[in-house]
């Protein structure tokens, strides 16, 4: 029985291999939101008011929540093909209240690069408390400067520049419009987000419990199939 057991652990693990190589496991990771203020745009992290003139972007506003708008956001990065970070969740803070971030995706070219996701938010205090919504990100969008802290919105394996908006312009239906923003009762807001290789720690990846698992397992097998050999 144990020489079944681990010749398929053995065999499962060849399988793995084959089809992923070590580095496209995907990891659990924390990406640091920093606050670099003062400054504009890309400098620092912030959300600002975004009900100006117009139907289309709003790239500015007075800050609603920012100096000192920082925290963690947490995620499940895959680096096989086209990078991308799923799940995440996370706690920013600031002076005027704090923000949930209670799901969300980050998509980045092959790579890493221009970046397009959407982030799902719920304000747990300050003057927009019990709001929740959506932020989304375009490849496409542009805010001040050169990258990394301007340009078009940016996702590596170890780091984000990002800037997006509450209403989705690529929809055919919902909150495409910042006036369906108002229309529905909401605000209409911009965000800022900075973080990890922009500051030290850098973002940290550690190995799912399953995958280890099965690395063990398969480590084992070998050692055996070795061994009766």
């Amino acid at each position: 029985m144990r020489s079944f057991i681990l010749n398929s652990a053995f065999i499962i693990a060849i399988l793995f291999t084959a089809v992923s190589p070590s580095w496209a496991i995907p990891v659990n990771t924390d990406i640091e939101i920093l606050n670099r203020g003062p400054g504009s745009g890309f400098n620092y992290s912030l959300i600002h008011s975004a009900n100006c003139s117009g139907s289309g972007l709003c790239m500015s506003g007075s800050t609603l929540y920012g100096n000192g708008f920082f925290g963690t956001l947490n995620g499940n990065l895959d680096l096989a093909g086209p990078l991308t970070l799923n799940s995440i969740t996370g706690l920013l803070m600031a002076s005027q209240g704090n923000v949930q971030f209670t799901g969300g995706f980050l998509n980045a070219s092959n790579g890493g690069g221009l970046a397009s996701g959407q982030l799902d938010y719920n304000f747990l205090s300050g003057n927009l408390q019990g709001e929740t919504g959506t932020f989304y990100f375009l490849a496409t969008q542009l805010c001040c400067n050169a990258a990394p802290y301007g340009g078009p919105n940016h996702f590596t394996s170890d780091g984000i520049t990002l800037w997006g908006n509450n209403w989705d312009i690529t929809a055919n239906n919902g909150l495409n419009s910042r006036q369906a923003v108002l229309d529905a009762g909401f605000t209409p807001l911009g965000i800022d987000l900075v973080g990890g290789q922009y500051s030290t720690p850098k973002t940290t990846a550690t190995p799912e419990p399953t995958s280890l698992l099965l690395l063990g397992s398969g480590i084992a097998g070998l050692l055996y199939w070795r061994k009766k050999r």
